[in-house]
């Protein structure tokens, strides 16, 4: 659990959304290891499993959290307080999920870790994912002329690119459902372009 205030921070409901896993902690691995044996034990015909985050912005103050974001404010100065955050959970979680990786590949082959690229996570490692690990982008198919998903050209440089570098398995995660919309967010014709453009230009194994 997170540190706040010089304490543990732990959740009473399940709903709340005030925290973050401290993936900075020395005992995170080990409680992820001993959750994923647990997991596939219980699960032996599953390919894959997910850890995610909260949709909470908040960080843990302790010492290794901490200078994870003194590094980020020194390397990007001009981003700003929130995004220097969400950079140093993004590079504790995934040090964290190749970790996790890399001993799930000698203790549980075959099986797949799942991580996503979301919220305070969604800035890509500096270093490549073990081939194990499958980065999960959230992008928005439905704002594909707008956010450059599929840009071409010589100069073009998509949000797609930086994953492809540094994992062997790529995926996206989006909402299909109407909840909060007019109508169903099924854009069929986009999904089709998005899967084009993977199989022809990059190239690239994609997971759904």
């Amino acid at each position: 659990y997170p540190i706040y205030d010089g304490k543990s921070y732990i959740p009473t409901k399940a709903n709340d959304q005030n925290w973050q896993p401290n993936f900075g902690s020395a005992h995170i691995l080990a409680a992820a290891e001993e959750s994923a044996t647990l997991y596939f034990e219980a699960n032996p015909t599953m390919e894959y499993m997910a850890i995610a985050v909260q949709d909470s912005h908040r960080a843990s103050e302790d010492a290794v959290s901490q200078a994870a974001l003194a590094e980020a404010k020194k390397q990007f100065p001009t981003d700003g307080e929130g995004t220097q955050v969400d950079r140093a959970q993004s590079q504790l979680y995934w040090k964290f999920m190749s970790s996790l990786g890399q001993w799930m590949a000698v203790k549980l082959p075959g099986k797949k870790l799942l991580g996503l690229a979301y919220s305070v996570t969604r800035f890509p490692p500096t270093e490549k994912l073990p081939p194990n690990v499958i980065a999960f982008a959230v992008l928005h198919i439905g704002d594909m002329e707008s956010n450059g998903i599929l840009k071409t050209g010589e100069f073009a440089y998509t949000p797609v690119d930086p994953w492809l570098k540094v994992s062997s398995l790529f995926g996206n995660h989006d909402w299909t459902q109407g909840w909060g919309y007019l109508i169903p967010r099924t854009y069929t014709g986009y999904y089709s372009q998005f899967l084009h453009r993977f199989l022809r230009d990059f190239r690239f194994d994609f997971a759904f």
